[in-house]
């Protein structure tokens, strides 16, 4: 019984500390303010489609040396400016912002160019006729380009823009020269959800029940709980906003009476988890807190190779902290166990029993 507090203890203090660590920790800016329900439903999750740029961003293919010294060495002084599509639907500002930022640092980090800042590029002309008005944004035409480009001293504009389509996150880029308007470089990034998998981590309680019968008379052992930890790689599905789905390894074993039961296993499984916020319309929250999840898969249990199958509740607090409350069903088996005198050398292990796992999703 002393082992289980334990364990339950160690459980409960690693999700505070989760908690508290993320409250604390510093952070991106995130678009918290700024929501476009009308943006592809694959990345409704506004932390999420923050990350999937942060990611596009950080890959060393975006912006990489071997694409930069494709740009025509003539051009080093350069400006951005972010274009507008009025087809596509904005990102929120932070977004943006962050786009920019990262673009910048790789061309400085090139030491191949100077960067200019255009404030022009970041404002809009409001024309004036008669009785109506139109708005025109600037660096739409080669004069404009030109002039823009003489006033701030560069001889290059790079113009960029981001957006999200058939599940990606996509930037387009092209350097354009100030002086003959000719597109001296072009280029396109993008990152498909299909391939990128968050890291997750977990550890929770099995209450699978165990048995060893004594001999002549001797004490039965019996009892249940084995601890279990693992990883997982999930992602979201680009059939649906409300399923994520994933696969991974784990590794369980029993935590008391170890001397005369002895369980330890190896095992992978796949997981699937539905959020059920969408039931009574709430699909647009940032995390779905109420969700369905099932897991199958196989271990390796002593010798045998066993199925292992966990369904139940998944309550998501936050992007990154979960509780998974749920069933565990694993069949129950004869083992070998360690030679005991007063134990018979067969045991059995496996059954029906509770589930609850406590996670980060990174």
């Amino acid at each position: 019984m002393t082992r289980k507090k334990y364990v339950w203890g160690v459980l409960i203090l690693m999700f505070c500390m989760t908690t508290w660590a993320e409250s604390q920790s510093p952070k991106e800016p995130s678009p918290a303010d700024a929501y476009d329900p009308y943006q592809d439903p694959v990345f409704y999750n506004k932390l999420e489609l923050y990350d999937k740029f942060s990611k596009l961003m950080g890959s060393e293919d975006t912006l990489s040396d071997k694409h930069l010294q494709e740009i025509d060495l003539a051009i080093v002084k350069v400006a951005l400016y972010r274009t507008r599509d009025r087809k596509a639907h904005h990102l929120p500002a932070n977004i943006y912002a962050m786009i920019e930022n990262k673009i910048i640092r790789k061309l400085m980090d090139s030491r191949r160019f100077q960067v200019y800042e255009c404030l022009e590029c970041k404002t809009t002309q409001v024309m004036l006729k008669e009785d109506s008005f139109s708005v025109l944004r600037l660096l739409e035409s080669n004069q404009r380009l030109q002039h823009v480009g003489r006033d701030i001293g560069v001889n290059g504009i790079l113009m960029w823009n981001a957006f999200v389509e058939s599940g990606k996150v996509v930037l387009q880029m092209r350097l354009v020269d100030v002086n003959s308007g000719r597109i001296m470089w072009s280029q396109q990034y993008l990152k498909k959800s299909s391939l990128q998998f968050d890291p997750q981590l977990y550890v929770g309680l099995w209450g699978l029940p165990y048995s060893r019968n004594g001999i002549a008379g001797n004490a039965n052992v019996s009892g249940g709980g084995v601890l279990n930890m693992g990883a997982l790689w999930v992602q979201r599905s680009a059939f649906s906003e409300n399923v994520d789905y994933g696969a991974g390894f784990d590794v369980f074993a029993n935590t008391a009476q170890t001397e005369a039961v002895n369980v330890q296993a190896l095992g992978v499984n796949g997981r699937m988890m539905v959020a059920l916020d969408s039931l009574w319309g709430k699909a647009n929250k940032q995390t779905s807190l109420f969700n369905a999840y099932l897991s199958m898969g196989i271990s390796l249990v002593k010798s045998e190779v066993l199925p292992v199958v966990r369904g139940g509740l998944t309550l998501r607090f936050n992007h990154h902290n979960y509780i998974d409350l749920g069933m565990v069903m694993i069949p129950e088996t004869l083992f070998q166990f360690p030679s005991n005198p007063v134990l018979v050398d067969e045991g059995r292990f496996g059954g029906a029993s509770y589930d609850i796992s406590m996670g980060y999703r990174f």
